[in-house]
């Protein structure tokens, strides 16, 4: 333990974590139909998609997000911007491409 003497806190390297982690960020599959099928329909081109952001974290830590941090900035450790005040949130989606003839 040591004093930092320019804030006269008493500092401890108690609650440093290992932060690592690998993420899946955005993922997006898709299939577009054989233009054979859709053409009757005076269609051109049809794709069909699936996504999703932010689907898996791994990571040892439970209670805060890693890529987020209220260190090094003018906000206080207990603001409502801290990383451990918001979970991260995951979307899936979905969509249809079309272009016609």
């Amino acid at each position: 333990m040591f004093v930092n003497c320019n804030t006269l806190f008493w500092s401890s390297d108690l609650f440093k974590f290992n932060a690592a982690y690998a993420r899946l960020k955005d993922f997006t599959i898709g299939y577009t139909i054989p233009s054979k099928l859709v053409a009757k329909a005076g269609i051109k081109k049809l794709r069909v998609y699936l996504t999703g952001q932010n689907l898996l974290t791994l990571t040892k830590l439970k209670f805060v997000d890693p890529e987020l941090t209220e260190f090094n900035n003018s906000v206080s450790f207990t603001s409502s911007t801290s990383a451990r005040s918001y979970l991260l949130p995951i979307f899936y989606g979905g969509g249809v491409d079309l272009t016609f003839q």
